[in-house]
């Protein structure tokens, strides 16, 4: 009976070295580590761990994201650890563990978790990227930015917001916020 280690670099834990200690700390014989960013695409060490699975092993991991980005991924994962017969754990998440018998509804509200997490994780992700690349988030403004420095010109000259509002063809909130500064 071995266990198995698998650790992956992601974006909140950027340190192979932090997840290897933490697992040889948790009994780990064997650990083998994907140093990608991309995710599942080269997950050569994960394709060897499992291969050599047998029963009675433990496939051990600090936290579900290191090993799947999905839930229909971690299934298919963990179908292959119970076909070879052997167990699973992951550290961070209690409920994710084979070598004991837990609840079946545990397990299902563990699985709702991680996918809202992961779901958090792949927006923050897009969001970011989005950033970088100079894209505006969010709604777009309901005028223009000539049409709001006509509005707020005339606001200082003493316009009514609701009479300002009917002109632009807004709501009268979409001039009080201009009023108080914001867009």
């Amino acid at each position: 009976m071995a266990t198995y280690a698998y650790a992956r670099i992601s974006s909140d834990s950027p340190s192979l070295s932090a997840q290897e200690a933490e697992l040889r700390k948790a009994g780990a014989n064997i650990t083998f580590a994907d140093e990608n960013h991309v995710g599942a695409t080269r997950r050569g060490e994960l394709a060897k761990a499992l291969k050599l699975l047998k029963a009675g092993d433990v496939l051990l991991v600090t936290r579900l994201e290191h090993l799947a980005g999905s839930i229909s991924e971690l299934l298919d994962i963990l179908h292959v650890v119970g076909k070879a017969g052997a167990a699973f754990k992951s550290l961070a998440e209690p409920w994710a563990d084979t070598t004991r018998p837990t609840g079946v509804s545990s397990a299902l509200r563990g699985l709702a978790t991680l996918e809202r997490k992961l779901k958090r994780s792949r927006n923050a992700a897009r969001r970011l990227r989005a950033q970088s690349r100079g894209v505006q988030l969010g709604r777009r403004p309901k005028l223009t930015l000539s049409q709001r420095e006509q509005a707020i010109s005339r606001l200082k000259l003493g316009w009514p917001q609701a009479e300002l509002a009917l002109v632009c063809g807004v709501a009268q909130s979409t001039i009080s916020r201009l009023a108080r500064g914001r867009r």
